[in-house]
């Protein structure tokens, strides 16, 4: 078998007839997708002068976003808007004002509050019978929009290949919106930004983060109609274009690399993110737009390599008018057993018809390309035109007859989805009653729940060696940042249960990282995620670099919901596991919150029943949020929450009220 970056060579090189072909084929699968726009932002400008006019406050800003505004246009584009109001409350005002205000609107239809794949605040709508998305301020969104729009004028070809490419999702099933809350999809502007990224490696387009004009200026400021030197003339042959960037992705060394349009590290040798998944960044987040699940990421990458031999194989229509076969025998299979040398292989079929059907992807699909004589097929080939060759743009010939599975994102099953996961299901609840319980064992209740706080609290020995490890790692941070010129003062904060009356004897230790006041003028740059970026791996350095500090298993986590350092070091009582986060300030204050709540009881009540039910949780493996189940901060909110609320008498107070 051939490695998925070598196949193309023992393949003939497209004869300029068969790319006429091609071209044909894939410019009429987007013939249908003219230009709607000028009706659809005329509804979009009327949506939103909809929207103004429920507003009681003034609309602070409003922007027309996506397909509107990049160029890509259907028959029935959704319409994306970008809305904020005025005041500190503006999110408050955008769910509990706009959306009811729009619910009683009689444009207005279907209108349901639901969150963004961004994790937005949404309202979802038909407005006169069309799709709005109303996000709460959404300015990545607006900006990738413009951004897009702004490389269509850097040549003309931009926005007929990104239709192109958009209708080859389509078709294969990449882009469906039924299937994006379930991991099995991608949002159609990913594959914009796919597409300028292999655009760019062929020196084809520039990166527009890195062009100024004569003056200095980011060409991002200004209206690139003004910049006509910047404009690109060269004449494109789409067939060969789209091949490239078919070709660009299929390859296994796609993964090894951040797929990014905007200056920044492309390889992820020094990083923590996982080689063996794509990551496409979002120009204006510096954060992947999709997170792959391992199933569909096989499907997504298997449909660049089948599309890519398909087009690339010489096809030649019969003389009755169908099709005969490939010039060059391709055989594509799955490695089943490594030992055997096994391999399922498929057939590459020629057209969809009712008898074709989808195999489901079950890993990375191998390519095998027979031995054939290049000089011979170039002889049968030359001197044809464009019509003795066929190629269709249909769903089985682009996808190898391969459909992607759906799986559970629970569980990963593939035999149900989500909503029917039987490790989500709910049993019946049977009222309990504690009357027949004997008199004396709400005494052992209590006196076990005592027992497991009092035996495993936090002691004084373990509150002198958290000590000892914050000093070590003050220590070792700024030994390391004075070789870096970094001398002002910085702070490293405990939260989390070692902090705030929930903790026990086995807790780690939670620290937020942040610098001292001399460095507030700098705040702002330092807030940054390329400063945090840098900072945390700085830290990293300082940890590792000196083993006299005695830290060990260090390593960064940038990806994690929370950026963090993790280490681990030893003590007398045994070996403490810690964290290190980045202006991490609302766990501090959550901490110190809960803390006030536990000393708002007498007796440690509140932390007698957070620690038990903590254990609990543990034991019941319902208490770990890496395992999706809810964290221990979680369960300590329900407690308060329902400590608040019992009847008659509330056991604890409202503490912001």
């Amino acid at each position: 078998s051939c490695n998925r970056g070598r196949w193309t060579d023992r393949l003939p090189i497209p004869t300029a007839a068969q790319l006429d072909a091609i071209e044909t084929v894939i410019v009429d699968a987007v013939a249908n997708c003219r230009p709607q726009g000028s009706k659809s932002l005329v509804l979009a400008n009327a949506a939103m002068d909809s929207v103004r006019a429920m507003c009681e406050r003034s609309i602070e800003a409003k922007d027309i976003h996506l397909s509107l505004v990049s160029g890509i246009f259907s028959d029935h584009p959704n319409i994306n808007i970008s809305l904020s109001v005025d005041g500190e409350e503006g999110r408050k005002y955008f769910v509990d004002e706009v959306l009811p205000a729009v619910e009683k609107a009689s444009d207005w239809s279907d209108v349901r509050v639901c969150e963004s794949p961004l994790r937005l605040a949404r309202i979802d709508a038909l407005f006169m019978g069309e799709k709005v998305a109303i996000d709460w301020q959404n300015e990545d969104g607006v900006k990738l929009s413009k951004l897009l729009s702004l490389y269509n004028k850097l040549h003309k070809d931009v926005l007929p290949l990104r239709a192109i490419v958009r209708s080859w999702a389509e078709k294969c099933d990449l882009t469906n919106e039924a299937k994006l809350a379930t991991h099995h999809a991608v949002p159609p502007v990913m594959l914009d930004v796919m597409l300028i990224h292999s655009l760019q490696q062929s020196g084809r387009l520039p990166s527009l983060h890195e062009v100024r004009d004569a003056s200095g200026k980011d060409v991002l400021d200004e209206n690139l109609d003004d910049i006509l030197p910047m404009v690109l003339s060269t004449p494109w042959n789409l067939a060969t274009v789209f091949l490239e960037f078919l070709k660009c992705f299929s390859v296994k060394d796609a993964r090894k690399h951040f797929i990014r349009i905007t200056p920044g590290r492309a390889s992820k040798t020094d990083s923590k993110f996982n080689d063996q998944y794509l990551h496409v960044m979002d120009p204006f987040r510096d954060h992947p737009i999709v997170l792959f699940k391992k199933n569909f990421q096989f499907y997504f990458i298997n449909c660049f390599l089948t599309s890519c031999v398909y087009f690339k194989t010489p096809r030649l229509r019969g003389k009755d008018g169908s099709v005969s076969e490939a010039l060059v025998d391709v055989d594509l299979f799955f490695g089943v057993s490594r030992k055997d040398d096994e391999k399922k292989e498929i057939e590459m079929p020629d057209k969809e018809d009712e008898e074709s059907k989808l195999l489901s992807t079950f890993g990375m699909l191998k390519i095998n390309v027979k031995d054939c004589d290049l000089s011979e097929i170039s002889s049968k080939v030359d001197g044809l035109s464009a019509v003795d060759y066929n190629y269709s743009f249909d769903r089985v010939a682009l996808t190898g007859g391969y459909k992607c599975e759906e799986q559970c994102t629970q569980c990963d099953s593939t035999n149900h989805k989500v909503d029917k996961c039987p490790q989500l299901a709910v049993p019946p609840i049977e009222e309990i009653s504690l009357d027949d319980r004997p008199p004396h064992w709400k005494c052992e209740l209590d006196d076990v729940m005592c027992s497991v706080f009092e035996t495993g609290r936090i002691t004084p020995e373990r509150r002198r060696e958290l000590w000892n490890v914050l000093e070590r790692l003050h220590a070792a941070i700024r030994s390391h940042f004075a070789t870096m010129g970094i001398r002002g003062t910085i702070r490293l904060d405990a939260y989390g249960s070692s902090e705030s009356g929930f903790g026990m004897n086995t807790s780690d230790l939670d620290l937020c990282f942040r610098f001292a006041e001399e460095f507030d003028t700098t705040r702002e740059e330092w807030g940054c995620t390329e400063r945090q970026d840098q900072t945390l791996a700085a830290i990293q350095i300082a940890l590792m670099r000196n083993p006299r500090f005695g830290f060990y298993r260090v390593f960064t986590l940038p990806t994690a919901k929370v950026p963090i350092v993790e280490f681990a070091t030893w003590v007398p009582s045994g070996e403490i596991e810690g964290d290190i986060s980045y202006y991490n300030e609302l766990a501090l204050h959550n901490t110190r919150l809960l803390a006030r709540y536990c000393l708002w009881t007498k007796d440690d009540l509140l932390a007698k029943l957070g620690v038990f039910i903590k254990r609990w949780a543990k034991q019941c493996d319902i208490g770990d949020a890496t395992k999706r189940s809810l964290s221990s901060y979680a369960y300590i909110i329900l407690l308060i929450h329902f400590l608040q609320r019992m009847q008659p008498h509330p056991l604890l107070p409202v503490l912001q009220e």
